[in-house]
Formats: structure tokens, sequence, C-alpha cells
């Protein structure tokens, strides 16, 4: 029976003699072993003072071994040439040792720092973990290149295929486990961990390439006032009573029948025709000039509320009216640059919040666990053998 320790994780092994030679896996941690030759039966030595002989000379000599092992103080006259004068101890047990010994005579410890063993084992360790490291950083790489050309598909078929997060997860992990040469829990979690990177890029890249130009395109006449100019005329027309209820409810819902969006647009032009066309960003300017008058108390706080409701009849527009027309002639126009840019930010804002939630869906909650799955199953569970 061939018996040894893994230099990896010191854990005792033992296998028959005729496996000598070959490399296994440790059953402990995993990493490749080499299984020793079997030692020669050893003979006794020719004398017992050989052994002790050799121990002296690494602790300084016969008379150093014997005082390293002895108290400070202790001793008689060489006490203070002792060893515990020099200040050298085991960095292991702590016993005084002789400056000129190799090894401590109380636990065989070295004082030439660490073991060979020791040595093999954490340049070992440091070069692992920087092969996992660079392998995260590979991994990182990979996975936004798969956000990308999975952004990309979406943007050039129009449709968001979510399965490529599947093959999002399995690219990073392949990837992950080859570059750190290694399989482990550390390595799949990095490869979970950027691999929902690569995710959140493709969906950023989605809101960016599709969702935003598509919703700011049904958006646009928010933006550049024609909405708010029909809207302006659409509350006069209401309230003057010449527009039911069901035809303003498909205006205010945008969900018109048949014929019901000619019958807007008929209305719209007739009260142009009749009162001509109202001033650019009516309603803004409407409710820049109604707060100042509602913040000097000047105007009625429930015809303000119903104002800012829509809730307006003919004769309490009359009284907007005759209110916005006194204001104008006592201050002169109201300054809208500072409203408009605020308007269109707090829009825009929302615009670009609605396009990224867009990007996402309920088939994510299916997808994302996929991917990751796919990633730490395969970067932890490789098995790539390598040659130390």
């Amino acid at each position: 029976m061939i018996k040894f320790r893994c230099q990896s994780c010191e854990k005792k092994i033992g296998v028959k003699d005729e496996f000598a030679g070959k490399r296994v896996k440790c059953p402990g941690c995993g990493e490749p072993v080499r299984i020793p030759q079997p030692e020669p039966a050893e003979t006794a030595p020719a004398g017992s003072g050989d052994a002790i002989d050799a121990l002296a000379a690494l602790a300084g000599g016969p008379d150093e071994a014997l005082r390293s092992v002895e108290a400070p103080g202790v001793g008689g006259a060489d006490a203070d040439t002792g060893p515990s004068a020099a200040g050298k101890s085991c960095p292991k047990c702590g016993a005084a040792a002789n400056p000129s010994a190799k090894i401590c005579v109380e636990c065989g410890a070295g004082f030439g720092g660490l073991s060979a063993q020791n040595r093999v084992r954490a340049k070992k360790s440091a070069a692992v973990a920087g092969r996992t490291g660079f392998a995260i950083l590979g991994g990182l790489g990979i996975a936004l290149g798969c956000g990308v050309i999975w952004a990309l598909v979406a943007k050039v078929t129009g449709y968001e295929l979510g399965y490529l997060a599947w093959g999002l997860g399995l690219g990073v992990g392949v990837g992950v486990a080859l570059i750190a040469r290694r399989g482990g829990v550390l390595v799949g979690l990095g490869a979970v961990f950027v691999s929902f990177l690569g995710w959140l890029t493709a969906k950023a890249l989605i809101a960016v390439w599709v969702i935003h130009p598509m919703f700011s395109e049904e958006v646009g006449g928010y933006m550049d006032g024609t909405w708010e100019r029909d809207n302006y005329i659409v509350q006069r027309v209401r309230a003057e009573g010449g527009m039911n209820d069901a035809l303003y409810e498909a205006w205010e819902w945008e969900e018109f029948e048949s014929g019901q969006e000619e019958q807007i647009d008929t209305l719209i032009n007739t009260w142009v025709q009749q009162n001509g066309e109202p001033p650019p960003n009516a309603m803004m300017r409407e409710g820049v000039i109604l707060g100042a008058l509602a913040e000097e108390g000047t105007m009625d706080e429930a015809l303000h509320e119903r104002w800012f409701s829509d809730e307006l009849n003919a004769e309490q527009y009359e009284q907007i009216d005759t209110l916005v027309a006194d204001y104008v002639a006592a201050n002169g126009e109201p300054d809208l640059e500072a409203a408009e840019e605020v308007a269109d930010a707090v829009v825009g804002g929302l615009i670009w919040v609605i396009s990224f939630i867009g990007a996402l869906s309920l088939f994510d909650l299916i997808w994302v666990p996929l991917m990751a799955f796919s990633a730490y199953k395969t970067a932890a569970s490789a098995e790539v053998t390598v040659n130390e």
C-alpha cells in the first residue's frame, strides 16, 4: 500500500502499489496528483548516534541542541550565552533555539521560512487565483459580446429571441472554465455574475435601439405641440356641448371606432374657423398663468382644480379666458422657455424609463434562471486536466 499526502490540501491518500506513477484526482480537493513510487524497505542505521549527530548539527551542535530546550535563565554560567540571549525562537512552537540552528528540536519546524511543500502549495494557490481572475474578466468580455449580438438580432428582426439567453449562459460558462482551467463553486458563481451583466447589456441596447425609437415616434405629437393644441380645442368643444361623452372618451384613451377620428378632426377644424387658431403652447401658457394667479390668491381655488382636471363648463372657460387676458394685459406674456425645458425633460425621461421597462418581459422570469443555470453548471462542473 502506497500512502502519501496531496500537495494541495494535505489529505492523506492510500492506493495499491500497482497504481504507482499514475495521475489521479485528489478525493479531497479535486486537483490532479501523481502517485509516488513505493518506498523501499528501510534498514536500521549502523549506529544510533548518526541520527543524533545529524540533529545536533541542524540545531547548531550538541551543546546548543540541549540548550535549545532549556528555559531561559536556566543552565548556570552558560545561560547568558544561550539562544534566548540571541533572541531566536521557533516560529511554530515558540521554543528557544540557537542562532545557527536550521530546525527546532522541539517540533521539527524549519527556520528557513516555508517548507518546500508549503511553497509549492502557495505558488499553486496564487496561480489558481490569478487564472480565476483572468477567467472572470474573459467571461465578462464574452458576456458583453453575446449581449450585443442578442440586441442586434432584436434590432434586425424586430423580435427578441429569449432563448439566446441560454446561449449566453452556456458560452460564458465554457469560456470561464477554459480560461480558469478548472471548475468549482467560485468559478461557477463568477460565470453567473458576468452572464447577468451580459443580459443587462442586451436589455439596455434593446431599449436604446428598438423600444425608444418606436415609442418616441408614437408620442411625437406630444413633443411637437400637436396634441397640446388639439386637446386645448377638444376641451372647449366638449364644454360647449359639441362633443358627447363616448366621443370624448375615445379621444382621451385613443381607442377610436370607425369614423370617430374623422368626427373629432371636423370638430377641431370647425372650432378654429369660428374662434381662430389658439396661441402657441396654449395649454402650457394657460397653466403657467393660472398657476401664478392661484399662488397670488387672485383665483378661486376650486376653479383652478376643475381646470386642472378638465372638468370645466362653457361659462367657467369664459372665466378662465378673462383671467388669462387680464394677467397678460397687466404683466405681459409669460416666459414659457423654462416651462418648456422642464416639460421636455420630464417627457423625455419618462420615454427612457418606459423604454427600459418595455425591454423587460415576463418571459425573462424563465430565460434568466435558465441562463444562470447554464453558466453555473458549465463552469462549476468543468473537469480540465492540467499538468502543473
